[in-house]
């Protein structure tokens, strides 16, 4: 019971804490209770006012969405008060130019609200008009007015940007654009002939380069300096007018060449993404301003036929005084190479510079008079010099060589497929050789006329030596890789082979003349062939006589052959002496080894006829006779 007791009075302070938190737990409950009956009466108070800020927010929301829209279509169809006052004001800088852009696109915009709300865009493109013609019309002025600055400009500057702009939106107005584009050629013109005449007379700055017209008594050079003057300065005209028309297609030319030549080197490379970034930053600035022009510029970039246009008519005042110099070159009656130059260096200008300017234009049909006149006067100087040759033929030389007046002109015909040659464009090469080779057939025809006139006189082997020799330096003159020389040096080469076969002959037969074969070989050579005619039985008999031939008989060819061999074993040379004025020394050993191999051909025949016994011969007789076989016989002759 003590134990008991003393239990319950430990327990006693935990009953305590039980109860005390039993006493928390139901004020707790009433707390939550209270709390809950509060929630309860705030949401139905503010249900409705929930409800009432979903309604505002969707009215929000729409008031937002109107509002974009009309903030867009005041951005499509309003100028901004900014564009406006830069239209009123008195002027032309970027903002006035960025409003006339501006006022295009409205426009634009009118005209694509015209087919949905007739009446709107109407409203708007008539409230627009005036102020665009106004403007405009502003443009246009100050465009004039800044004509006179940028002609003066060098090509090599770059031009004033605003001027550039202004001229990219007068293309919008194809009257004004054509109008101040033809003032600018016109001025630029006036510009170039003065360049062009101080670069004639006085020269560069501080005397470099030194004036052309020092070298005026170097036809030569002082045409081709012009050209390469007119060259230069029509490219850079060029340039300068597509930097006005389309500066975009200038950079991008530019771009193009800075990424060929960066590849060069490593150092180059580094600047190319330089140049990258500098480019991309520019067409950044005036992507926006030629977003409205790019179309029809590129459409007019495509024709190309104004820029051109321009060209020519920048260029065209510099034609006259061109031509007269270059005709002053012409009228002092160069010499024919000189003049075949001075024809081809002006062809090569009118193939390079006729892509840049109107091929009817006045500039370029100046260059084709040119071409014309120097192919003229080259032609006229070729008959001259043929005429003068065929008048005066040259007196033959002792050593058999081509007189001077026929090796000069060889000589000349050597420069002038050396000039053909260095020519520089393929397909000028292949019309300028059309012309060339009629003049080339000229004057091989009358170096064969000169030939024959200078060889009378001479015996018929030295006659043949002459003319040959003359023919190998002409066949050295024409040694080219261009097929249309190739067929002339073909030509030549015929005659030669044709001269070389017939000295073959003619050395052959004197020969077997001086060795006394000659007419036992004829005769034999006749008896074969009356054989050959004949049917077999006449044959059968024919066999049986050929003793009997007068020549051929058993006497005769013993005093022939013994005459044959006495004279084989003394002679020193199967050649008579004017071989040896041949120039070439291929040809008189292929005439020696041709003598050679008819000599010895002519022995084998009579040889073969005289061993076989139908023919009226007796071994004992073709033994006595031939003492030498065919094979001892090609031994001396060396063959």
């Amino acid at each position: 019971l003590a134990h008991c007791k003393e239990l319950l009075a430990k327990f006693s302070m935990v009953k305590c804490v039980l109860d005390k938190t039993a006493e928390a737990l139901d004020d707790l409950e009433k707390d939550i209770h209270r709390a809950s009956e509060r929630v309860e009466a705030a949401r139905k108070s503010t249900g409705a006012l929930v409800e009432q800020a979903a309604k505002m927010e969707t009215q929000r929301t729409t008031i937002q969405e109107k509002s974009r829209v009309v903030d867009k279509l005041l951005r499509q169809f309003q100028l901004d008060p900014k564009h406006s006052l830069a239209l009123e004001g008195s002027e032309v800088d970027e903002d006035f130019l960025d409003a006339i852009r501006r006022v295009n696109e409205i426009r634009d915009n009118c005209h694509k609200l015209l087919q949905s709300y007739q009446r709107v865009g109407l409203e708007m493109v008539e409230s627009l008009a005036k102020r665009q013609e106004r403007a405009y019309q502003k443009l246009f002025n100050w465009t004039q007015r800044q004509i006179p600055k940028q002609a003066n400009t060098p090509p090599e500057h770059q031009v004033n940007e605003t001027f550039v702009k202004a001229l990219l939106l007068l293309r919008h107005r194809p009257a004004y654009f054509s109008h101040c584009f033809d003032m600018l050629a016109d001025a630029r013109r006036v510009v170039l002939i003065k360049r062009f005449i101080a670069a004639l007379c006085r020269g560069g700055p501080n005397g470099q380069p030194r004036p052309i017209e020092i070298h005026a008594g170097e036809p030569l050079r002082y045409v081709s300096d012009m050209l390469a003057w007119v060259h230069q300065a029509l490219a850079m005209e060029r340039e300068f007018l597509v930097s006005v028309i389309s500066p975009d297609t200038l950079r991008l030319s530019l771009r193009q060449r800075r990424n060929s030549s960066a590849s060069l080197d490593s150092k180059e490379n580094q600047n190319k993404y330089m140049y990258q970034q500098q480019d991309e930053e520019e067409a950044d600035k005036l992507k926006t301003f030629n977003s409205y022009d790019s179309k029809d510029a590129k459409e007019d970039l495509k024709k190309d036929s104004q820029l051109l246009a321009a060209t020519s008519r920048v260029v065209e005042g510099i034609g006259r005084p061109l031509c007269v110099r270059v005709e002053h070159s012409l009228v002092f009656q160069p010499s024919v190479v000189l003049s075949y130059k001075l024809k081809s260096v002006l062809a090569f200008y009118l193939s390079t510079l006729s892509p840049l300017v109107e091929p009817e234009g006045v500039f370029c049909q100046a260059l084709k008079g040119l071409v014309t006149k120097a192919q003229a006067t080259f032609e006229k100087l070729v008959d001259a010099q043929v005429t003068n040759i065929i008048d005066t033929p040259a007196p033959y030389t002792n050593d058999l060589s081509p007189p001077s007046g026929i090796q000069s002109l060889i000589e000349q015909i050597a420069a002038l497929i050396k000039v053909f040659e260095g020519t520089l464009v393929g397909s000028l090469q292949e019309r300028d050789g059309d012309s060339l080779v009629p003049i080339l057939s000229k004057l091989l025809s009358t170096i064969q006329d000169a030939a024959d006139s200078s060889a009378k006189g001479l015996s018929k082997g030295n006659s043949s030596v002459f003319k040959l020799n003359i023919l190998c330096a002409l066949e050295g003159a024409l040694q080219s890789s261009e097929p249309a020389i190739r067929q002339v040096a073909g030509q030549v080469s015929l005659e030669i082979k044709s001269r070389i076969q017939g000295l073959i002959k003619a050395q052959g037969d004197a020969f077997l003349a001086k060795s006394g074969l000659l007419e036992t070989v004829r005769k034999l050579a006749e008896w074969q062939k009356d054989e050959s005619e004949t049917d077999e039985k006449e044959v059968q008999k024919q066999r049986t006589r050929m003793v009997e031939v007068p020549g051929l008989d058993e006497s005769s060819l013993v005093s022939t052959l013994s005459a044959f061999y006495g004279y084989l074993v003394g002679v020193t040379s199967l050649l008579t002496p004017e071989m040896d004025r041949v120039a070439d020394p291929w040809i008189r050993v292929t005439v020696r080894e041709g003598v050679g191999l008819i000599v010895s051909e002519a022995y084998s025949s009579l040889d073969k006829s005289i061993r076989d016994p139908l023919l009226g011969y007796s071994e004992q007789v073709s033994a006595r006779m031939l003492k030498h076989s065919p094979e001892q016989i090609r031994t001396l002759l060396d063959v």
